[in-house]
């Protein structure tokens, strides 16, 4: 897997369909396809088919209610399946891109990607958000892996030793951000009085990642924590009152999120479940939505992290529960190191770790690798393959 040629893809555009999920980042990557100049189709390839429309909407509501989540009905799911995989072939049929991109695409079946690759003969490439370590996932990517071009996984690449996959490419793409969601917020009075905090974590409290929350709680200093608490049991406020003192009792939008990370001093980031643990799975999103709002964040210490950010100079790194504190404490009384490294990562985020970088890196590589067939493409995909402008 070597680095793809050196070929300027903003100079050839095309029509590209992306699979996608209907949320903020989904909506991040369309923005940054169409900001490169190409025409896009996002297709939502998520749940909610079998009854479209308002109406419809109301009676999902009204089933949730009910009965909890659908899908976990079989015939439920089966009927959601039939109707994203039949309603993603139709409008790939009719759009005719140049290029397909998947992101995970877990609702998809072999059938159906094996005919968009029969019929529509253009470069295809997955984008796997999500870890292959994961039992259930590494199946699914095992699955799929063989009817693309190249695969793009989160991970290292040293996790498809244990997960092997058949496919012409496989590379190493990390999460990205969308610089128009994720940025530096000039706060107002109240909006700096709801979100201020010396240090904040924003995501999932569980019980792996407990003991570590616990001790930042602890600290003398504000501490704030938005997201879900997953301790098991309505008491686990009594069990866990310093945790409880700093929770903030919701999970919030990327838009409130980056109002969150502009009013902290310190963000705080897990990129594991905890420390030390699965070495190559790859980064969450809020690797760089964190500095792409310019405030430092101080990440628990993993090779990918070391690969992407500047450690000591742009973001800094925690190996303990001591080393966390005791940094934490470094950098609350050094205002202007925190505000210089801080700056330094928001400049290489921009640089470097937008979704417009990711994407360009996805199209380089896969027309690359899909240039020995190049057979029934469009002139747009004909001319890119052969590395032309």
């Amino acid at each position: 897997m070597g680095s793809p040629l050196s070929y300027d893809t903003s100079r050839v555009l095309m029509k590209i369909l992306l699979v996608d999920y209907p949320d903020y980042t989904g909506e991040g990557r369309l923005r940054a396809l169409e900001k490169m100049g190409h025409d896009v189709l996002f297709y939502d390839h998520t749940g909610d088919r079998f009854l479209p429309g308002r109406w419809g909407k109301r009676a999902r509501a009204w089933v949730r209610r009910i009965v909890g989540d659908p899908f976990r009905f079989k015939v439920v799911h089966r009927m959601e399946g039939r109707a994203i995989n039949s309603g993603l072939l139709k409008a790939a049929l009719a759009y005719r891109p140049d290029f397909v991109i998947v992101v995970k695409g877990s609702m998809l079946t072999s059938e159906t990607l094996g005919e968009l690759r029969e019929r529509l003969r253009v470069p295809m490439a997955c984008y796997f958000v999500d870890p292959v370590a994961v039992p259930e996932l590494g199946a699914l990517a095992q699955r799929i892996a063989p009817y693309f071009d190249v695969f793009f996984l989160l991970d290292e690449i040293e996790a498809t030793r244990e997960v092997p996959l058949r496919c012409s490419g496989i590379e190493v793409a990390p999460h990205g951000v969308d610089p128009e969601v994720f940025r530096p917020i000039r706060l107002t009075a109240a909006e700096k009085e709801t979100y201020d905090s010396d240090v904040c974590f924003v995501g999932i409290v569980n019980e792996i990642r407990r003991g570590v929350i616990r001790e930042l709680a602890r600290m003398p200093v504000k501490v704030r924590i938005w997201g879900r608490v997953d301790l098991g049991g309505r008491d686990w406020a009594a069990r866990e009152p310093e945790i409880a003192r700093c929770f903030m009792g919701r999970w919030v939008p990327a838009e409130e999120m980056a109002r969150i990370y502009s009013a902290a001093k310190i963000v705080f980031n897990l990129h594991g479940m905890s420390l030390g643990s699965d070495p190559y799975r790859g980064m969450p999103l809020r690797t760089f939505e964190i500095p792409a709002c310019r405030v430092l964040m101080l990440a628990d210490d993993c090779a990918q992290i070391r690969r992407v950010y500047r450690v000591g100079e742009e973001v800094d790194v925690y190996d303990s529960v001591d080393s966390l504190k005791e940094k934490v404490r470094f950098y609350l009384d050094r205002e202007d190191l925190r505000i210089s490294m801080a700056e330094k990562a928001y400049e290489r985020t921009l640089r470097e770790h937008t979704w417009e970088c990711r994407l360009r890196h996805i199209l380089d590589v896969t027309l690359q690798v899909a240039r020995g067939r190049s057979f029934g493409l469009s002139a747009e995909s004909r001319r890119a393959v052969q590395g032309g402008g």
